[in-house]
């Protein structure tokens, strides 16, 4: 009997390790940790092809913003159009019905998912018989702005808060040109504009540009160099209608691009409208049932219409380039 139980607790001590390693495993390892910890689920490994994809622009449109949309029946993935800086556009597409992407550098900057048009805006000029009947000119500041980047608390809108001591700073990150967008709130006759540049960034090479609708720009005071911190009562080559004034940087002392503020001397428009169209050849131009005087953007006064018997203005010219016309009613044209 003193033999047995020292053998016994001999074999005991043998079976330890099995019995730990077989106790863990059960206890430590329940059913249900393998069900929902660590085995893979097939169905995330290989994902279920989308039954559609479609592109609402319709391809490489990269000026109008489009969305790519992945519809995999029970869920839809949606890939919009956007800017991966102030010039590279991600342009969305489908293509063996998977999304694709298509970087894509835009010759005038990108901005909301869409690159800037380069065509001009040629109705930024008024005919000087408008412009003389525009309303009481006076300096104010714009009511929005945006810009091509921001640098940390330095944005846009520091640029129209009234106060010359905040600044507008672009990402010193990107490259030039760098630019700040101002906006009016509707298109107004302007003829100066007051800028205020943060001393640092002396000499900054600039432009102005005008638009009314902040896709095509036009220049209306040639590229120059600023050297002094305020510089007022610019005078622009020809007084503009426009909704949105555009400074626009090329290079600058420091990498950021800045503006200070800006003020803007403008005044209510004349009542006229705006028709664009491309003439190829002579033909006959539909125009609005009025008699008309019609301005090229050019300043000249093309034509003066009038209602013919069927009610309807119609304009016959011949050329080979494309016109936008200022449109206004005889009778308010010579008031």
């Amino acid at each position: 009997m003193k033999r047995f139980w020292p053998a016994v607790l001999f074999v005991i001590f043998l079976m330890l390790p099995a019995v730990n390693a077989f106790h863990f495993a059960e206890w430590n390892t329940p059913s249900w940790f393998s069900k929902y910890s660590w085995k893979p689920n097939p169905a995330r490994i290989v994902e279920t092809p989308p039954s559609s994809c479609i592109d609402s622009d319709n391809g490489r449109d990269y000026f109008q913003q489009g969305a790519v949309t992945l519809d995999f029946k029970k869920s839809v993935d949606l890939y919009g159009d956007r800017c991966q800086d102030s010039f590279i556009l991600i342009e969305y597409l489908c293509a063996d019905n998977e999304v694709q992407e298509d970087p894509y550098r835009c010759e005038a900057g990108c901005f909301k998912g869409v690159c800037i048009n380069p065509q001009q805006d040629d109705s930024v000029f008024l005919a000087d018989e408008l412009a003389a009947q525009c309303g009481s000119f006076e300096f104010a500041s714009p009511r929005n702005a945006y810009a091509s980047s921001d640098y940390s608390e330095f944005a846009a809108l520091n640029a129209i808060d009234a106060d010359a001591n905040t600044h507008w700073f672009g990402n010193a990150s990107s490259a030039f040109p760098k630019w700040i967008v101002l906006d009016l709130g509707e298109s107004r006759c302007i003829d100066q504009i007051d800028l205020y540049f943060f001393r640092s960034d002396l000499p900054l090479i600039a432009s102005i540009q005008a638009s009314n609708d902040a896709i095509r720009w036009k220049t209306v005071l040639p590229e120059q160099s600023f050297t002094n911190s305020t510089t007022l009562g610019i005078v622009l080559e020809s007084t503009a209608l426009a909704r949105y004034i555009r400074v626009y940087e090329t290079s600058g002392k420091r990498p950021f691009g800045s503006l200070s503020e800006i003020r803007v001397r403008s005044a209510q428009a004349p009542d006229i409208t705006l028709v664009e169209f491309s003439v190829s050849d002579a033909q006959s131009i539909p125009l609005p049932d009025t008699a008309l005087n019609l301005y090229s953007a050019q300043n000249s006064l093309l034509a003066q219409t009038t209602t013919n018997a069927s009610g309807s203005a119609i304009l016959a010219i011949s050329d080979k380039s494309s016109l936008t016309l200022m449109c206004k009613p005889v009778e308010e044209a010579h008031a």
